[in-house]
């Protein structure tokens, strides 16, 4: 496996990696490390391979992986080093595919493109593409180009979701292509039996904060639902380079003392916070990347019990609307989601479909439900070149 980012840090290759392990497979990754962790450790079984560099060179080489091979030759020498002849490239998505199929030709082995995200749409979405040389290297037609040349060649295609799989299908054959969505260990996340310690009326966002995220929307739609709600308060776990404009919207709408941001906190600690809300959102705007992925949140939520409201980006109404996990408000529209909200203020129904949601997790929407998918793709390589 080739991932562009340091690990642990990354529960979806984790999972990914744990299940194919369990499965009889050895499992070997290789990552680029920033700070000072070892150059070779083996974590539950999986064969971690570090190579250390300064994580400001690193960007900048990665970010001419669509244009010129410099990154893709860096890559190599780092594989080329662990001096193993694997039988599988399990490439972590869309900047390494070059990587992946030069290591593929070498070796004579199939290669997997995992694609976590639509990589052009959220290059657009995250909106730091200013300036000539980022505008140059970060241009949106040249990623799309080049997505479109990777999935066309990768001997599999991993998507997250159907509305993914849906839109890969013009450079790939369906056959091709298998999801494994962003599900979690069904022991990772579960209902606690402890009470709430006070009587706010809490809700809970959990995740990145950037300008596709929606949590502009809540913020602008807190004064409203204070004057039904006086108890209400947002919460939000997570950090990013929106969070100054949200500091600046707290401050305008004199919301300090019913909209707190927490900051960033570990996997392990989540649960704790989703535990203390009676209300998680999904707030993001409906974008060409958020209409084409689900986040790990909405199924951390109702692994929980806890009921949702989400925007309708395509994969998040479909998968509430199908569980009835909780309501849908259209994207951006701060007075629908205050009405969605002020719906939700019903203790029976939130935990009707807290209940629901819960319950689909534990029949479909868990991680032994995808790692099943995964050992799928796997055996029919094993039939398709090694014969097996």
């Amino acid at each position: 496996m080739l991932l562009d980012h340091p690990f642990p840090d990354d529960g979806r290759v984790y999972n990914e990696a744990r299940s194919l392990i369990q499965s009889g497979r050895e499992v070997h990754l290789c990552v680029p490390e920033f700070k000072h962790r070892n150059a070779y450790e083996t974590m539950d079984h999986i064969i971690i391979h570090r190579f250390s560099v300064p994580q400001i060179l690193f960007k900048w080489i990665q970010a001419t992986s669509a244009r010129f091979p410099i990154y893709h030759y860096f890559w190599i020498y780092q594989i080329v080093k662990i001096n193993i002849r694997f039988s599988y490239i399990h490439v972590h998505d869309l900047p390494l595919s070059k990587t992946g199929l030069m290591i593929s030709r070498k070796w004579k082995v199939p290669w997997i493109l995992d694609l976590h995200e639509n990589y052009p749409a959220l290059l657009k979405d995250s909106g730091n593409i200013r300036g000539i040389i980022k505008k140059y290297f970060f241009n949106i037609a040249c990623w799309k180009k080049y997505e479109k040349w990777a999935v066309s060649r990768a001997d599999r295609i991993i998507a997250v979701v159907e509305e993914s799989k849906n839109r890969l299908k013009k450079y790939r054959a369906p056959n091709k292509i298998y999801i494994i969505s962003n599900t979690q260990p069904l022991s990772m996340f579960h209902p606690s039996e402890k009470e709430k310690k006070n009587s706010s009326f809490r809700v809970l966002y959990v995740g990145g904060i950037g300008p596709h995220r929606g949590l502009e929307v809540v913020v602008h739609a807190m004064p409203e639902i204070l004057q039904t709600l006086p108890q209400a308060e947002f919460n939000i776990v997570g950090a990013g380079r929106g969070e100054e404009n949200i500091k600046r919207l707290i401050t305008q709408l004199h919301l300090k003392q019913s909209v707190k941001l927490i900051g960033w906190k570990p996997l392990h600690e989540l649960s704790h916070y989703i535990q203390n809300a009676d209300i998680c959102i999904v707030p993001h705007l409906a974008t060409e990347h958020t209409n084409s992925t689900v986040p790990h949140k909405l199924f951390q939520y109702m692994a929980m019990a806890k009921p949702v409201l989400v925007s309708d980006c395509l994969p998040l109404k479909r998968i509430v609307s199908e569980t009835h996990s909780g309501l849908v408000f259209r994207t951006g529209d701060v007075g629908d989601f205050t009405e969605k909200i002020l719906q939700l203020n019903d203790v029976t129904r939130r935990h009707r479909m807290g209940l629901n949601g819960y319950q689909a997790v534990m029949k479909k929407y868990h991680w032994e439900h995808e790692a099943k998918n995964l050992t799928s793709l796997y055996h029919a390589l094993d039939e398709e070149y090694l014969n097996v």
